[in-house]
């Protein structure tokens, strides 16, 4: 099973909103 590749981001979404939402991530995470 390639659970890796799969991303809670759709691939349509821009580099640029990606890196937002992990940012997001990161602050709620911490």
């Amino acid at each position: 099973m390639d659970t890796a590749i799969v991303h809670p981001v759709p691939i349509r979404m821009t580099p640029s909103k990606i890196h937002m939402q992990e940012m997001e991530l990161k602050r709620t995470g911490s």
